[in-house]
């Protein structure tokens, strides 16, 4: 791989940076690769694209070195920037990545695709007055080594002899779901991989930041919900959340048009360089006036019949409840569980998974694992998943939930015998019949002890088996 080195031309009397690589030959399919990357930084001349100087090659051994001089930039990649303060301001955020979209702008009108857009490949430099990678900083984007033509007798001809079939190219964290199975890169790539950054700088994590290997990644981009961010973060606008879900959408098809849409979708939700909205902090005795309101506003929203529009007045008695009262309220906490089940009955369980699995992670640092509102979020968050078509995944959730609460809470516990009876169910969903077969044996035998051979329970999961019959294959 390539190595950078900051230098200085001491013929210019300038700061520069070299991207040395070494190869076999000059026809390598890397410095085919390198010297592209050359003509792409040649052919954008603008202030929020890092600027080309030169290019050579040399002998060097039994090798060659290629040398690619660009210009040095002065601040913070925004990788480091967001991890010495995550979460900006949603002001910041939006000012930040409409520069960037600018930026892509710039690219995707000359007929290219960046292909590997992510925060370590976005400079922060600070214009007059302003500290690196401050508020006010001016992004430039970088790094144009995987970068391609967009058309598609150009993006063959470019790419024929690059890349190996089967390898890999990219950032499997920033990458589109059709990237990981050959698709074609395109505008709609670039999109995704843009809603992959403003997910991160407006969570403060990555956008599937429990992935720790390469399939892991491939598993969420294709299949995994896209986390709501308006319950972890309340002063993110609703336009501003409906955008990052549009631009992570798993069909190309589904996201925005380009980057003219994109911007003009920010431009609607704030001004460039506009401040952050400030939430009022209520007074303490307005407390008790809040909690009667919300749960007010709650129980009309839950008279309404029709699940959509159910899941709509709550999702609004959500966001109030976050703000007035606060985002770890057990008030907040209730409405989000029933948010969720209201979801899940309008037919849109991947949302209720996606609020759930915040809610989730908020709980198991505030809560201990045996708390009823704790088990009831794991129990429902571990349902939805498998009605989404990931029964394994559901079952390995309850088993997570059962080893979590062993000991804390009673063997007659109703929580505890329906995530039982859930984890044999989703085993079953997923195939596991031995599994299954395991578990409701288990289950049958503790309903034995716990309320008798003909009680009701017994009687009732009796019949509940029926229901499996390959288990009695």
């Amino acid at each position: 791989m390539a190595e950078v080195w900051k230098a200085r031309d001491l013929l210019l009397n300038r700061t520069v940076v070299i991207k040395r690589l070494r190869v076999r030959t000059p026809s390598d399919a890397l410095a085919q690769r390198f010297v592209r990357e050359a003509k792409v930084l040649a052919a954008v001349d603008d202030p929020r694209i890092v600027k080309i100087y030169d290019v050579d090659v040399e002998r060097s051994g039994q090798g060659y070195c290629l040398y690619l001089v660009t210009q040095f930039l002065d601040g913070l990649t925004l990788q480091q920037y967001l991890a010495a303060r995550p979460r900006p301001s949603v002001g910041e955020v939006v000012s930040l990545v409409r520069q960037l979209c600018e930026a892509v702008a710039q690219v995707h009108a000359r007929d290219l695709v960046h292909r590997d857009l992510k925060p370590a490949n976005l400079m922060l430099c600070p214009v007059t007055g302003a500290s690196p990678g401050g508020p006010q900083s001016r992004l430039v984007l970088i790094d144009f080594g995987i970068s391609r033509a967009l058309s598609s007798r150009e993006s063959v001809s470019a790419e024929a002899g690059l890349t190996r079939p089967g390898y890999f190219v990219g950032t499997p964290a920033y990458t589109p779901p059709e990237l990981f199975i050959g698709g074609v890169p395109s505008v709609a790539s670039d999109l995704y991989s843009i809603g992959c950054i403003l997910f991160e700088a407006l969570a403060g994590r990555g956008l599937f930041c429990e992935a720790a290997e390469f399939t892991d990644y491939w598993n969420a981009h294709q299949q995994a919900a896209v986390p709501s961010l308006r319950i972890e973060r309340p002063d993110v606008p609703a336009p501003l959340d409906d955008l990052v879900r549009d631009l992570l959408a798993k069909s190309p098809s589904h996201r925005p048009t380009g980057t003219a849409e994109v911007l003009a979708r920010l431009d609607a939700i704030a001004p460039t360089g506009a401040a952050p909205r400030r939430w009022p902090r209520r007074p303490a005795a307005d407390r008790g006036s809040a909690v009667r309101r919300i749960e007010a506003a709650f129980q009309h929203a839950m008279s309404v019949p029709a699940p959509h529009a159910r899941a709509d007045r709550l999702e609004a008695v959500l966001e109030d409840a976050a703000v007035s009262l606060s985002a770890d309220h057990r008030v907040t906490w209730l409405i989000a569980l029933n948010l969720g089940r209201a979801l899940q009955e309008a037919g849109r369980p991947e949302q209720a998974v996606s609020l759930l699995t915040i809610l989730r992670s908020r709980l198991t640092t505030r809560l201990p694992a045996g708390d009823p509102v704790a088990v009831l979020c794991r129990l429902n968050l571990a349902r939805y998943t498998g009605e989404c078509g990931r029964p394994a995944e559901a079952a390995a959730q309850l088993g997570d939930l059962l080893a979590a609460v062993a000991g804390g809470i009673g063997p007659d516990d109703p929580s505890l015998l329906e995530a039982r009876f859930d984890q044999a169910h989703w085993s079953y969903a997923a195939g596991d019949v031995a599994a299954a077969r395991r578990l409701f044996e288990a289950l049958l035998a503790d309903h034995v002890t716990l309320f008798g051979p003909d009680g009701d329970d017994t009687r009732n999961l009796r019949s509940c088996l029926a229901g499996y019959p390959a288990l009695t294959a």
